[in-house]
């Protein structure tokens, strides 16, 4: 990935129903796991809880693997890109990720594991077959020093909504990334692998990622954008998957505020930047989080793919909209109004997965968080400030339901305050039926949203403000549920 000076100037669809289709429509190679845990004797092999997180070309999809009675288990699927990436967790004691395009075999011990709480690479695991290598380098990777990296990964993430030129944006991320560079190198030294493509990969995503964010959508100079928009990502993972739905903003010239219909006929006119390859997979990642337009972007681009298997998915999805809409009306039928006063608001509903749901009227944004407070007394606070169409909101609520099950012994709450901008009350209920996002829900008014954004100085969507136990607001703790750091996090309670 080249960081020149002169180019720096310059839903959702049930699981089930995406990891079938994604399969059996694709025709690229299949991979087998093969895996096996051993020395469970002293545990109930039934109780084990094995997950496989496949990231898709429209996104990640969770699935339960089944374990025989000797501790074996396969995971199947179709590879889409040179290697795939799936998120592997056994119950709370294993974490880690996988690259397989073809055959892989894990052994995980558990009892070793259930003394040390492996993270990606330990004690405990061992990777052999065809894709070993790819799967051990990559998760060495992870764990090479892992607090230097995570607190790099922070500060990239922030670039974009920093108050500063687009050049300086530019400029700063390119330094970023130059260190992110020189990790690398450092990691190389100590283990040289023929496998270290899959580190620049990986970078090169996240670099034009980033970049896509950063550049104003309103006044596009597509000139700098050539390296990015000819990159095609090696590994489909989260990386790659973000690259392509990023890249889809920039095609749909889409900023806040921006009407959905007509960034679509933007992404339609601008399709033609791309590669056929490329623009199969940011058709997919581009498919839109409200189910209600889900069939409506299916019909308009299933004229420009290329590739059998991807127009055989969108016809499906058109199908599986409907039915997504009827399960949701019925979540939706089943939920309870509720009518009563609280601090935070007027209730609103209660549903059947543990949410309950508020409007409030207030407009400032410092008497709605005393109200908030008065509401959760002695506990930590972190309001996410999200909008029912922005889908960096909506990933992190997915992935951020597994890192929330660490936070349930801490004085903590989350409280979800989704913005009127660009939405309805009906959105909102659906996509908090859609979601199941367990918690409070507040919907608050545009001037309560302008009221945040202005005495807080936040720039956009997802937007996180923190609040210890005391009630003092403590910037820069929270950049994202899905990312947070655990133990900043308790330091700042």
């Amino acid at each position: 990935m080249p960081m020149k000076k002169t180019k720096c100037i310059k839903q959702s669809i049930s699981l089930l129903f995406l990891i079938f289709n994604l399969t059996v429509f694709a025709s690229n190679t299949e991979y087998t796991i093969n895996g096996k845990i051993i020395n469970y004797e002293n545990f109930d092999v039934a109780s084990i809880l094995l997950k496989a997180t496949k990231v898709t070309p429209s996104g990640q999809v969770s699935e339960s693997i089944k374990i025989s009675k000797n501790g074996e288990f396969t995971i199947k699927g179709k590879c889409f890109k040179k290697l795939n990436q799936i998120w592997l967790a056994v119950d709370d004691i294993y974490y880690g990720e996988i690259l397989v395009s073809s055959q892989l075999i894990i052994t995980l011990d558990y009892c070793q594991l259930s003394k040390s709480n492996v993270s990606f690479f330990g004690d405990g695991v061992q990777f052999g077959g065809i894709d070993s290598e790819a799967t051990i380098i990559s998760n060495k990777w992870i764990n090479f020093r892992r607090t230097d990296q995570q607190r790099l990964n922070s500060q990239i993430q922030i670039v974009s909504r920093l108050n500063i030129s687009e050049f300086e944006k530019v400029d700063r991320l390119n330094k970023l990334f130059k260190k992110r560079e020189e990790f690398e190198t450092e990691f190389l030294s100590i283990y040289p692998n023929d496998m270290a493509w899959i580190l620049a990969d990986k970078r090169n995503s996240e670099y034009y990622s980033q970049l896509f964010l950063l550049i104003d959508k309103q006044n596009i100079n597509w000139e700098i954008l050539d390296e990015a928009m000819a990159f095609s990502p090696n590994v489909l993972g989260n990386s790659s998957y973000q690259f392509y739905k990023y890249q889809s903003w920039v095609l749909g010239e889409s900023y806040i505020g921006s009407n959905i219909f007509k960034n679509w006929e933007n992404q339609e006119r601008n399709l033609n930047k791309l590669t056929a390859h490329n623009k199969d997979f940011l058709i997919l990642s581009a498919i839109p989080d409200n189910l209600e337009w889900k069939e409506q972007y299916a019909t308009k681009f299933l004229p420009y793919v290329n590739q059998a298997w991807v127009k055989e998915y969108l016809k499906e999805l058109m199908v599986q909209s409907k039915i997504n809409i009827n399960e949701i009306n019925t979540e939706l039928s089943n939920s309870k109004y509720s009518n009563f006063n609280s601090p935070i608001g007027k209730s609103h509903r209660e549903y059947s997965f543990g949410a309950q749901s508020f409007i409030s009227e207030q407009n400032d944004a410092l008497s709605f968080i005393k109200a908030i407070q008065k509401n959760f007394v002695d506990k930590a606070i972190i309001i996410d400030l999200w909008a029912t169409w922005c889908k960096p909101c909506i990933s992190d609520m997915k992935k951020g339901k597994r890192i929330k099950k660490e936070l349930e012994n801490l004085p903590l709450v989350i409280v979800y305050v989704c913005t009127e901008q660009g939405s309805s009350v009906e959105n909102w209920e659906m996509k908090i039926a859609d979601l199941k996002t367990q918690g409070t829900h507040i919907f608050i008014n545009k001037k309560l949203t302008t009221s945040f954004m202005d005495k807080f100085k936040l720039n956009g969507y997802p937007s996180y403000l923190f609040f210890d136990s005391n009630g003092v607001y403590k910037k820069d703790v929270v950049e994202g549920i899905s990312n947070l750091d655990i133990e900043k996090l308790k330091s700042n309670i």
